[in-house]
């Protein structure tokens, strides 16, 4: 009887250190998910910048060329492409 109850406890021991080893490995992966989401978001803000620099280059060349049928179809292309 001693050694059934012993063989329990280490069993108990032994699953409780898996679900340990288990939970600290979800939360090392949520730690890693968590700075790939925050890395994505950097990027696509930085893409949205460069966007709307390049953007504001556009229209400033457009208006400076003075052919606005032309110029607004270059803008319109521009956002088809790149995402406005």
């Amino acid at each position: 009887m001693l050694y059934k109850s012993h063989n329990t406890i280490i069993q108990t021991r032994l699953q409780r250190d898996s679900a340990l080893q288990t939970i600290s490995g979800i939360q090392k992966q949520q730690s890693i998910d968590k700075q790939i989401i925050e890395q994505a978001r950097r990027q696509r803000e930085d893409y949205a910048e460069g966007y709307r620099q390049v953007k504001q280059q556009l229209e400033d060349a457009a208006n400076d060329c003075g052919n606005d049928d032309i110029n607004s179809d270059y803008i319109i292309m521009f956002d088809a492409q790149f995402g406005g």
